[in-house]
């Protein structure tokens, strides 16, 4: 089976292609389908340009003759393979951390959606918080609060009576970040104790250091967005000696005792001598999905709209657990973990939450009606 698979790059996160393709190249050699799965890749740039996104998949459909497409980019510019994908009956799937909220969730017929589910857990982290706090203030950046995940996590805070207090937006580079307005707003309403963030790369490691310069005396309670706290795994800041405790849900994180992400992070280590994170994980989890398309297959020419609707890829077991197809969107949905570490020595703990719980939200976000302007980032998240 040949997959052709449309790759994005990035300034500020350059192993997103690497670590993707490297997951999905483990987990075949993993699983012994090195030599029954051929990966053909091409070059999208930093995934903007739709007039080069559709040069190149044509390019693997006309040259390579592919049987099916995964592109690594986001909306608005994913749609422009849509008409092309259904007019050839070819299946594309969508990867990307699930950051941003499509123009529409009704699915297409020949489109599967593979992410972190960013934004729905954002959601879920908002519900938290209005659930523990009355007020609080949004802290993102230029960059990160033009994607959906920083309207998840307010609107669904609000939507449980929960009151914005501040709105602090950053610069996004590290050197001019500076929380000195947020700082002086938090000194003259001691009331107001905890933080929605949705934050990446450099900024969070940031944000910490200033807030314990600046705000040591105050007991804050930060409540984070998946790439903050997986980032935070890494780097120290989900840590129960900080004087900040840190809270969330996130689809992944290294640490999880689920057997194939263990498999996965083993795996991934060994043949790459990289630590395993997320972008590694949706390339092990495309691979078992591509391992089951050939199974469903059986050597026949794919029928795309078939192969979607097959029972055998309506629930996986993947590194980040069971996946299950939604069946309006088409977006895999997996159980969710709860981290949170406590200020002092309080240890950090985890817990899941089920998927019918997960399924639950999901469909509160996407029923949930948008209203005024809303931003039009061409970038997936972290592609920039």
């Amino acid at each position: 089976m040949k997959t052709g698979i449309l790759l994005p790059r990035s300034s500020t996160h350059p192993l997103i292609s690497y670590n993707f393709m490297d997951g999905i190249h483990t987990f075949l050699k993993h699983r012994g389908l090195s030599n029954e799965i051929e990966c053909i890749t091409a070059s999208i740039g930093y995934g903007t340009d739709t007039a080069l996104i559709q040069q190149e998949a044509e390019r693997l459909i006309l040259e390579h003759r592919v049987d099916l497409l995964v592109i690594f980019a986001d909306y608005p510019v994913v749609e422009c393979l849509f008409p092309v994908v259904t007019s050839l009956n070819k299946l594309l799937i969508i990867v990307n951390h699930g950051a941003k909220y499509p123009p529409s969730w009704a699915a297409s017929p020949n489109v599967i959606h593979h992410s972190l589910n960013n934004a729905s857990n954002c959601w879920l982290t908002g519900k938290l918080a209005a659930k523990e706090n009355k007020s609080a203030a949004l802290v993102s950046s230029f960059y990160d609060g033009g994607y959906s995940i920083t309207h998840a996590i307010a609107a669904s805070f609000m939507d449980d009576s929960g009151q914005i207090a501040f709105n602090f937006v950053g610069h996004q580079q590290k050197e001019q970040f500076n929380t000195k307005p947020l700082i002086s707003f938090l000194k003259t309403k001691p009331e107001v104790d905890s933080l929605l963030a949705t934050l990446s790369g450099e900024l969070g490691p940031e944000l910490y250091l200033q807030l314990r310069e600046q705000a040591a005396d105050k007991n804050l309670k930060l409540y984070a967005c998946p790439v903050l706290l997986e980032e935070s795994l890494y780097e120290g800041n989900l840590n129960p000696e900080e004087s900040i405790a840190v809270s969330g849900y996130t689809s992944w994180f290294k640490a999880s005792e689920e057997e194939e992400n263990q498999a996965y992070c083993q795996t991934f280590k060994k043949e790459t001598n990289r630590e395993p994170d997320s972008f590694g994980v949706l390339g092990w989890d495309t691979g078992l999905m591509l391992k089951t398309i050939l199974e469903i297959s059986e050597d026949k020419a794919l029928d795309a709209k078939t192969i979607v609707q097959h029972p055998d890829l309506q629930k996986l077991r993947g590194a980040k657990g069971e996946m299950r197809l939604h069946a309006y969107t088409q977006h895999y949905i997996s159980p969710v973990h709860y981290l949170h570490s406590g200020v002092g020595k309080e240890v950090s703990k985890h817990h899941d939450l089920s998927l019918e719980m997960v399924e639950a939200s999901f469909n509160e976000l996407i029923n949930f009606e948008i209203q005024g302007p809303s931003s039009q980032w061409l970038n997936t998240y972290l592609c920039s």
